[in-house]
This record gives structure tokens, sequence and C-alpha cells, in this order.
């Protein structure tokens, strides 16, 4: 983002329908994971406060998306869809129980524990959230 003048100065995004993104905080080559590090997401996303990264994006990674192949929710540290985000692909080799994700694939994507407040979810597409890891305990 350097080269176009936007290293460490974005703080919010719009992010077109058929798009996937992983903004990161270290350069390109760098270790694009866990939080503090990446702001991820799919889908048509307006994120107008990206809270922790703000002011330190330094590299944009983007690829296509259609939720219609294989869908991603983005989830939100923040209560409106903004703050932290990250993607999780719904994985079609998953079977009739659909694909798990633990607290370390959330922390490995960006998230911090117990911070989730909001969610993107595709057309079509269900999410079952549960209050303790190894998918037990009341769900919402």
């Amino acid at each position: 983002m350097s080269e176009i003048g936007w290293d460490n100065r974005a703080s919010s995004y719009v992010c077109g329908k058929n798009v996937w993104f992983n903004f990161c905080n270290d350069g390109i080559g760098s270790n694009c994971t866990g939080y503090g590090r990446v702001n991820s997401g799919a889908g048509h996303i307006f994120n107008y406060a990206i809270r922790y990264l703000d002011n330190h994006m330094s590299s944009a990674i983007l690829g296509p998306y259609d939720a219609r192949d294989i869908g991603a929710i983005t989830i939100f540290e923040d209560h409106d869809c903004s703050g932290a985000s990250a993607r999780f692909y719904w994985d079609p080799d998953s079977g009739i129980n659909g694909t798990f994700y633990s607290r370390e694939d959330m922390e490995y994507a960006g998230l911090r524990n117990d911070s989730f407040n909001s969610m993107v979810v595709p057309k079509g597409y269900l999410v079952e959230l549960y209050e303790h890891s190894g998918f037990y305990g009341k769900m919402q």
C-alpha cells in the first residue's frame, strides 16, 4: 500500500460483493494471521471504523468471491459490523453437519476470544453459535 500512498493510513473501508480481502498490518510476504495482524472478510461490507488496525494496514490481498459457490461469513468485534473482522468459509466437504470453527481458529483468523458482536451472513446460509469451545453450551 506504500506504493500508492496508503501505507498505515486506512481507518475504514467498503468492499464489493464479489471480493474477499485480507488487510494486513505487515508488508507483503508477512505472516498475515492472528489478532492485531489481519482484518479479513468477504462480500459487500461497509466497515466504518476498523479500530485496532486503524492506520496500521500496510498491505491488501484481494480475490474473487461468489457466495453461490462457497459462502463465507464475516464476524466483527463491534456490535455494528465494525472493528476487527474475520472471514470463515463454508467447507463443501464438511457434510450434513456443516463446517465447524473453534476458538483457536477464530484467533488465528484475527479475532480475540469473547469478542464477537455482529456478523454478515450470505443469503441462504445458517450460522449456529455455541457458548464454549468444543461446540457445547447455550446455542444461539
